[in-house]
């Protein structure tokens, strides 16, 4: 008699269970943070997008800053996983209440430019 031996474990669903099982192990797999610099254009101070920004940032775990700049503009540097960090890019298109974003500029800059960024705060508000 020839004893064939199986590659997949029986009652484990066979290949389509071991990538189930893979792909609920990659949910869990710790994400490289990635930091990237947005540069928010428009009718975007004064009008509580800071504010925003520092909430949104903190709802996703975000680390770094945002603040406004001396031309009008406001500038975030946030590092987190590529998931937090597209939702943040995506509440900056829609800015605050008040704001008009004309153009969000945004650049990936090397994980090393935010080594040394904490937890997600507002730079000259007081």
């Amino acid at each position: 008699m020839v004893t064939r031996t199986r590659l997949v474990t029986p009652g484990c669903g066979g290949m389509r269970g071991y990538l189930a099982r893979a792909a609920q192990y990659l949910k869990h797999w710790p994400c490289f943070p990635m930091v990237r610099h947005f540069l928010v254009k428009g009718r975007v101070q004064g009008v509580g997008l800071r504010w925003f920004v520092h909430r949104e940032a903190a709802a996703l775990d975000l680390h770094g800053w945002v603040r406004n700049t001396e031309d009008g503009h406001v500038e975030v540097l946030a590092k987190g996983d590529a998931d937090s960090l597209r939702d943040l890019a995506e509440a900056l298109h829609k800015g605050s209440r008040g704001s008009r974003v004309d153009a969000v500029i945004s650049r990936e800059l090397d994980a090393k430019e935010g080594e040394n960024l904490g937890p997600f705060q507002i730079e000259g508000a007081w």
